[in-house]
Protein backbone atom coordinates (compact mmCIF):
# COMPACT_ATOMS: atom_id res chain seq x y z
CA UNK A 1 0.00 0.00 0.00
CA UNK A 2 1.33 3.12 -0.91
CA UNK A 3 1.35 6.08 1.99
CA UNK A 4 1.69 9.44 0.60
CA UNK A 5 1.83 11.36 3.74
CA UNK A 6 5.14 9.79 4.69
CA UNK A 7 7.02 11.63 1.01
CA UNK A 8 5.56 14.75 2.69
CA UNK A 9 8.03 17.57 3.87
CA UNK A 10 7.25 20.28 5.96
CA UNK A 11 8.71 23.85 5.24
CA UNK A 12 9.54 26.43 7.86
CA UNK A 13 10.56 30.06 6.82
CA UNK A 14 11.99 32.46 9.52
CA UNK A 15 10.25 35.23 10.72
CA UNK A 16 13.16 38.01 9.65
CA UNK A 17 14.65 38.63 5.88
CA UNK A 18 17.59 37.50 5.49
CA UNK A 19 20.78 40.00 5.52
CA UNK A 20 21.32 42.44 2.54
CA UNK A 21 23.96 40.91 0.12
CA UNK A 22 26.71 42.84 -1.74
CA UNK A 23 27.32 41.87 -5.03
CA UNK A 24 29.44 42.79 -7.72
CA UNK A 25 28.09 45.76 -9.88
CA UNK A 26 27.34 45.53 -13.44
CA UNK A 27 26.28 41.29 -13.09
CA UNK A 28 23.36 40.27 -14.59
CA UNK A 29 21.73 37.35 -12.78
CA UNK A 30 18.53 36.86 -14.08
CA UNK A 31 17.41 35.72 -17.40
CA UNK A 32 16.18 38.73 -20.12
CA UNK A 33 12.73 39.47 -20.44
CA UNK A 34 12.22 42.20 -22.42
CA UNK A 35 9.57 44.90 -22.25
CA UNK A 36 6.98 43.12 -20.41
CA UNK A 37 3.79 43.07 -20.49
CA UNK A 38 1.22 43.71 -17.22
CA UNK A 39 -0.11 40.74 -17.28
CA UNK A 40 3.42 38.84 -17.20
CA UNK A 41 4.64 41.16 -14.56
CA UNK A 42 1.64 40.09 -11.97
CA UNK A 43 2.86 36.48 -12.78
CA UNK A 44 6.13 37.17 -12.00
CA UNK A 45 5.43 39.26 -8.89
CA UNK A 46 2.97 36.09 -7.84
CA UNK A 47 5.38 33.81 -8.33
CA UNK A 48 8.46 35.39 -6.87
CA UNK A 49 6.54 36.33 -3.67
CA UNK A 50 4.59 32.64 -3.64
CA UNK A 51 7.24 31.07 -0.76
CA UNK A 52 6.91 34.79 0.99
CA UNK A 53 5.15 35.65 4.33
CA UNK A 54 2.85 38.23 3.57
CA UNK A 55 3.98 41.16 5.68
CA UNK A 56 7.39 41.50 3.64
CA UNK A 57 5.06 41.76 0.26
CA UNK A 58 5.01 45.71 0.24
CA UNK A 59 9.23 46.01 1.28
CA UNK A 60 9.86 43.40 -1.72
CA UNK A 61 7.34 44.10 -4.26
CA UNK A 62 8.96 47.54 -4.84
CA UNK A 63 13.11 45.70 -5.39
CA UNK A 64 11.36 43.05 -7.16
CA UNK A 65 9.50 45.50 -9.98
CA UNK A 66 13.11 47.32 -9.96
CA UNK A 67 15.17 44.12 -11.04
CA UNK A 68 12.30 43.24 -13.58
CA UNK A 69 12.40 46.69 -15.19
CA UNK A 70 16.59 46.77 -15.23
CA UNK A 71 17.68 43.64 -15.08
CA UNK A 72 14.94 41.50 -17.06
Amino acid sequence: MYNSSALTMTIYLPDTLPPKQQFLPGICRTCGREGGARLQTVVVLKNALHFIRQNFHTELIPKFLKKLKTRG
